[in-house]
């Protein structure tokens, strides 16, 4: 997945994490959730359409802000710090 979405790369990471750990581990995610629907869309699609897909997904997106508002870090406006996942 390509990160078009502004300082989401902790989301992204998380997401590379259970995206990739899904067939795995079929019980990771709930049947008919948001995960669970983002997965079945993204199946076969090129990096730069999953990571539009992610951008532009009302669910995540909402999920995201949520997670923002908890005020465990700051939102920067210049970003210098990144956060990946190695599976």
């Amino acid at each position: 997945m390509r990160q078009y979405a502004k300082n989401a790369c902790g989301t992204i990471a998380l997401f590379h994490i259970v995206m990739n750990s899904i067939y795995e581990y079929s019980d990771l995610v709930l049947e008919g959730s948001y995960l669970s629907k983002f997965s079945q869309d993204s199946f076969g699609k090129k990096p730069e359409e999953i990571g539009e897909g992610f951008k532009n997904n009302k669910d995540i997106c909402q999920k995201h802000k949520e997670s923002v508002k908890k005020g465990q870090t700051q939102v920067q406006n210049k970003v210098d710090t990144h956060f990946i996942a190695f599976i």
